[in-house]
């Protein structure tokens, strides 16, 4: 059986060599762009990848469009700022196999990330395992505004050896992205039907916080582990408040923020 390698790109042209080199084991490269404009047309073709553009409505309709044009069956999903260490090829490659049972779906695939200048190795974010690579027909996509993606039918295995992740460049961009993906986060909220309630403000950041850095042990990744815990509590906190926000502003008859990515119109939409 053989492998379609699915990457999502928008302006991403500094860091897809990186990405685009770690996929040399597999059949297909197929990138879906949502019409940069920096270079990574050239650096995509230059890979000989499938390249196509599409509007980013939100990543998984990306992702949803992107394997309907996936020739083969097993698929396997890079984030553009993502690379497949050599471990990880020869695992996945050995796994092929065990997709000829048809109530086997796929593995998830432990992602570490690297961050401020070092790889993250507690708090939530590791093992940070993420469902990539599958057979496309043994899968559903759940589509949402933020924290979407695709899910098994059937059994699945964890893999052993790390996805790399070069996540943010520095605090101002993981800032940027959390005021943005905040307030798609109050989609979520909304559509399972969270209710705004004073005290979730202030409880939910400061648990937040206590989880990451004591309870999974962030404080071992020193400074990055206690700005990583101490964002994540921010996170928390903006998209309650961006919650009471967006249901006084419904209630007056105001201006409602953004909480879609069709609101931001691929203003941010890096993917």
């Amino acid at each position: 059986m053989k492998i379609s390698a699915l990457v999502l790109t928008y302006n991403n042209a500094n860091i897809l060599d990186r990405c685009l080199s770690s996929l040399d084991f597999v059949d297909e490269i197929v990138t879906i762009d949502s019409f940069s404009k920096d270079t990574t047309e050239v650096i995509c073709k230059k890979y000989n990848t499938v390249f196509l553009k599409n509007k980013y409505e939100n990543y998984s309709k990306q992702i949803e469009f992107g394997i309907s044009n996936c020739k083969n069956e097993l698929i396997l999903i890079l984030d553009s700022d993502e690379v497949i260490t050599g471990q990880l090829k020869d695992e996945i490659k050995n796994l092929i196999k065990v997709f000829h049972n048809e109530k086997f779906s796929g593995a998830y695939i432990p992602r570490r990330v690297y961050f401020l200048n070092k790889f993250i190795n507690h708090g939530k974010w590791y093992p940070d395992y993420q469902f990539r690579f599958f057979h496309k027909d043994r899968v559903n996509i759940i589509h949402r505004e933020i924290h979407s993606g695709v899910v098994p039918l059937f059994e699945s295995v964890k893999l052993k050896f790390d996805l790399i992740h070069y996540t943010y460049e520095n605090i101002f961009e993981y800032m940027e992205r959390i005021n943005k993906y905040t307030s798609l986060e109050v989609s979520n909220l909304i559509v399972s039907n969270k209710k705004f309630k004073k005290r979730k403000l202030f409880l939910n950041p400061i648990s937040e916080f206590l989880r990451m850095f004591f309870v999974n042990k962030g404080y071992k990744d020193g400074m990055a582990g206690f700005t990583l815990a101490s964002l994540s509590a921010v996170y928390k906190f903006l998209s309650y408040l961006k919650l009471w926000e967006y249901n006084m502003n419904k209630e007056s008859g105001t201006t409602l923020p953004p909480i879609k990515n069709t609101d931001f119109e691929n203003k941010f939409n890096k993917v």
